[in-house]
């Protein structure tokens, strides 16, 4: 077979892959939407992000878990809290929602949100004396 033959199957397969992904996130942000409006909370951000991925072996077939995860608040809070959505092979099969976990942007690990501390100065060691 020639390059050009395997280039192909190589783009049709991330072609499909990330159609899925796409797809899985879709499905995603519209239980997230209805599950604002059905327990009144107000989703902040109108996006989901995806958390994990699980590939686990149930009954001899493969089953792919996706966990999103999505920001809201309550009508009586103006406070982060996060929410979460679990997939399995492409259908829902869990959504917890929790007012005790609140959303903290500082603690995770985006690079460009991550807020870093001040170094003190007088920790510094002289070695000179």
């Amino acid at each position: 077979m020639s390059v050009a033959l395997y280039t192909l199957m190589f783009l049709g397969v991330c072609f499909f892959t990330w159609r899925n992904f796409m797809k899985n996130k879709e499905l995603a942000i519209n239980i997230a939407e209805r599950s604002a409006n059905k327990y009144n909370l107000d989703l902040l951000d109108d996006t989901v992000c995806l958390r994990k991925i699980n590939i686990k072996l149930e009954n001899y077939k493969i089953a792919i878990y996706r966990v999103y995860s999505f920001d809201y608040n309550t009508l009586t809070s103006s406070e982060r809290f996060r929410a979460y959505i679990v997939l399995r092979n492409g259908k829902l099969d869990e959504i917890v929602i929790s007012e005790y976990e609140k959303a903290d942007i500082v603690k995770e690990n985006i690079g460009s949100e991550q807020v870093y501390p001040k170094q003190a100065i007088n920790n510094v060691i002289k070695f000179d004396e």
